[in-house]
């Protein structure tokens, strides 16, 4: 139906239309479709157009309709009311199943088709065009959908990742909060490892874990995006990009730190299991001695060369950590004092 708006018509207009259309002049069609559009036949006195095509030319609904669209198409084609030679029915009805603005581009195209193949221009023709254009027009939306939902993917992933990333950035700053353990001095007395050593490197054993798993999957993202040309993701995997530098930079402080500790552990751990394995072989040998009756001068004689290297044992231990005792009891004195 033409867009414009068309002023209804007068009873005259009405009866001269009626008048020329039972005379079945070659306008016919183009004369219903003015009876329709502006409606003369409300003028005539009928409840509908319908009503006036089936009692006054005796044509039922799909025909009264069928040469009223044909008109429309016509018009929408190019064809003037005035020409001699127009196009039938049933070349223009198949094209009132595609949108006005296709109309012409397929009407021109099975024509150009037929020319081409020295053949003439027929309705099965028209048909098969209008139904290529809509096997076409389906792929287009199925891609364009395909495209759309993919788009809705990657932003889900690409959200799912920034939480996660938030999410280790808050496990990060609670790390960073926490005490770093005071640096042992093995001069002063044995002291044993640090009670947050182990979950510290279960920690950053953990965040090397998940910024290898994070690398990965930014890695498959940008990727992705190339692919799909979305180039306007860039700023938030520059953003993504950002954190994991970030990432690494926390790590490496934590692996520096570990490295730090681990020197004066693995002293502070030797010294102490070679004073653990000297106690146990000490309560061992007192032990045996609750029960034992000396018989044997030579066991004898071994018995008192053993008391005596403990006794320069006693004395070596003595000379290594008296004097750390008491430079420690001399400033908790000096201490009071002060």
């Amino acid at each position: 139906m033409s867009k414009l708006t068309q002023l209804e018509m007068t009873l005259d207009e009405a009866r001269e239309t009626d008048r020329l259309i039972k005379r079945h002049i070659n306008t016919t069609r183009y004369l219903l479709l003015d009876m329709r559009d502006r409606k003369g036949w409300k003028a005539l006195g009928y409840e509908s157009f319908v009503d006036y095509g089936e009692k006054e030319l005796n044509l039922g609904t799909a025909r009264i309709y069928q040469l009223a669209d044909a008109a429309e198409i016509s018009l929408q084609l190019g064809f003037s009311k005035i020409l001699e030679k127009q196009p039938t029915e049933s070349h223009l009805v198949p094209l009132k199943a595609v949108p006005e603005e296709e109309r012409k581009v397929i009407w021109e195209e099975a024509t150009r088709k037929a020319e081409e193949e020295h053949a003439k221009l027929t309705a099965k023709r028209i048909e098969e065009a209008v139904e290529q254009w809509k096997t076409a027009n389906e792929d287009t939306q199925t891609k364009l959908a395909t495209e759309q939902q993919r788009n809705a993917e990657w932003q889900a992933q690409n959200k799912a990742k920034s939480e996660q990333i938030q999410s280790l950035q808050r496990d990060l700053n609670a790390a960073q909060n926490q005490p770093k353990p005071e640096p042992v001095k093995v001069i002063e007395r044995i002291k044993v490892i640090p009670a947050d050593y182990e979950a510290i490197k279960a920690k950053a054993a953990q965040l090397e874990a998940e910024l290898a798993t994070n690398k990965a999957e930014q890695n498959r993202i940008i990727q992705s995006a190339i692919k799909a040309k979305l180039q306007g993701y860039q700023g938030e995997v520059d953003a993504l990009e950002a954190k994991k530098n970030n990432l690494e930079r926390q790590a490496k402080e934590y692996q520096d730190y570990l490295a730090s500790l681990t020197g004066k552990v693995k002293q502070m751990e030797s010294q102490s299991r070679a004073f653990e394995k000297s106690r146990q072989a000490l309560a061992d040998l007192a032990s045996e001695l609750h029960d034992f009756t000396p018989v044997d001068p030579d066991l004898t004689r071994r018995a008192l060369a053993l008391a005596e290297m403990h006794n320069v044992a006693v004395q070596s231990l003595r000379m290594v950590f008296e004097p750390a005792r008491q430079t420690k009891t001399l400033t908790l004195i000096q201490g009071d004092a002060a």
